[in-house]
C-alpha cells in the first residue's frame, strides 16, 4: 500500500491542486479537526511536504510544490457569535461570516474574498486598517495544529487574556508555514448605523489622518500619474449629516480597485506612506498603487521587478505576486527560524515559502 492509499484512510483524497502558484500530487479534504491532525502527523512521519489552504485564491510569495494540499473548505461552520467575538472554522468563507454578523447588527473591519483562516494566515491589510490595525490585532485567539500534528488552544475569546505565548499571533501572516489554523476567534464591533464614502484631493490627507474629523478608513490610489484620496466615515446618521468636508460624498462603502499581475508590498514609516510610495513608483515604473494611510503599507502593481534593489535601500519591499528570480522577502529572521523548528520540526508545511529568510 503506497502513501496515497494510507492517506485516503485519514481523509478524503482527490487529485492534486494545480495552479500557476501551487502544484501538489494529491488534495486531502478533512471534515473535522481530528482528520487535520492525523493528516499532518502522517505527512511528518512519512517526510511528505504539505500546503494548507482554504480556497486557494490569495497566494502570496514564491510558488509552492508539495506532495499534499490540505484543503480546509469543509471546515466551514460559524460556531458562535456574541457581541464581543465570533468563533469560526478556518475554511468558512469570510464573506459568509460578515453576512451572518450583519444579521446580528455586528461588524468586522476587513474585506476579504477568501476564507476566515486565509485572512489570518495572510494577515491581509484592509482600508479599515488605518484605525483597526491588521487581522492579527483583531484575532483574540485560535485553535491550531502544529506541523507534527499537535492541536493547541492559544489565546482566548476575551480581550483581557494575556498569559502564555501568543502562538496564534505568530501564525498570522506566516502563510501556513508555521502551523494550520483550525478555529479562529475574531473580535467584532457594533454595526455602524450609516456608512459614508468620500472622494477628495490628496491635499486633505494630513487633515483627515491627524485632524479631529477622522474617517474609519483612509487610502490613496495612484493611477496614470493621478493621485486620489478616498475615505469612509461611519457612525450615527445624525452625526454624519453634520459632516462638513471639501469632498465628494456618497452613501455606502467604496473599495479600492484590485491590483493585478506583478504586485509588491512596500513598508515605510507610518504617516510617510505618500512620500515613500511616490519615490518607489518612479524607481519601479509602477502602474498603479494603493496607499493604506496610517498603516505604513502600500501595494504597487508593476510591469516588471526591475528597480527592487534601489527601493530596498530606503524601505522594506516584499514581492507579493509574480514570478521573481530573487529574494521575495528582502530580510533575514533568526526568530522565524526558531519558530519553525519549534512548531514544524519535520519542516513539512508550505515548502519554499520562507526558507530564504534564515
Amino acid at each position: 500500500m503506497d502513501w496515497v492509499d494510507r492517506l485516503s484512510k485519514l481523509a478524503e483524497v482527490k487529485d492534486g491542486f494545480h495552479t500557476k502558484e501551487v502544484k501538489t500530487s494529491v488534495s486531502a479534504y478533512p471534515v473535522n479537526f481530528s482528520e487535520v491532525r492525523e493528516v499532518l502527523k502522517f505527512c511528518c512521519d512519512f517526510s511528505l511536504k504539505l500546503y494548507p489552504m482554504g480556497f486557494g485564491t490569495h497566494p502570496i510569495g514564491p510558488s509552492v510544490k508539495a506532495d499534499v494540499a490540505l484543503v480546509l473548505s469543509r471546515l466551514n461552520r460559524i460556531k458562535e457569535v456574541t457581541s464581543v467575538y465570533a468563533s469560526v472554522e478556518a475554511g468558512c468563507a469570510f464573506s459568509e461570516l460578515k453576512r451572518e454578523l450583519e444579521k446580528r447588527s455586528l461588524f468586522i473591519p476587513f474585506d476579504y474574498t477568501g476564507s476566515a483562516g486565509g485572512l489570518a494566515s495572510t494577515n491581509s491589510v484592509s482600508v479599515f486598517s488605518t484605525w483597526y490595525g491588521f487581522p492579527r490585532e483583531n484575532l483574540l485567539g485560535a485553535k491550531l495544529c502544529t506541523g507534527d500534528g499537535v492541536v493547541l488552544n492559544s489565546g482566548s475569546k476575551t480581550t483581557k487574556f494575556s498569559s502564555g505565548y501568543k502562538v496564534w499571533k505568530s501564525l498570522a501572516g506566516s502563510l501556513g508555514w508555521l502551523g494550520v489554523y483550525l478555529e479562529l476567534y475574531y473580535r467584532v464591533y457594533p454595526l455602524p448605523e450609516c456608512f459614508l464614502s468620500a472622494e477628495a484631493d490628496v491635499s486633505l490627507f494630513e487633515k483627515l489622518l491627524y485632524g479631529e474629523t477622522r474617517p474609519g478608513a483612509l487610502w490613496v490610489e495612484f493611477s496614470d500619474s493621478h493621485e486620489k484620496l478616498f475615505a469612509i466615515f461611519f457612525g450615527f446618521t445624525s452625526a454624519l449629516e453634520r459632516l462638513k468636508l471639501n469632498a465628494k460624498l456618497s452613501s455606502g462603502l467604496t473599495q479600492p480597485s484590485e491590483l493585478e499581475g506583478n504586485v509588491v508590498s512596500l513598508f515605510s514609516v507610518r504617516g510617510k506612506e505618500l512620500e515613500t510610495t511616490r519615490r518607489a513608483l518612479k524607481l519601479l515604473k509602477g502602474v498603479r498603487a494603493i496607499v493604506y494611510a496610517g498603516c505604513g503599507l502600500s501595494r504597487i502593481e508593476v510591469k516588471d521587478f526591475s528597480g527592487i534593489d534601489e527601493v530596498r535601500r530606503f524601505a522594506t519591499l516584499v514581492v507579493e505576486k509574480g514570478e521573481y528570480q530573487g529574494d521575495y522577502w528582502g530580510f533575514r529572521s533568526p526568530t522565524l527560524s526558531k519558530l519553525k523548528r519549534a512548531l514544524d520540526p519535520c519542516f513539512a508545511l508550505s515548502p519554499g515559502k520562507f526558507e530564504q529568510v534564515y
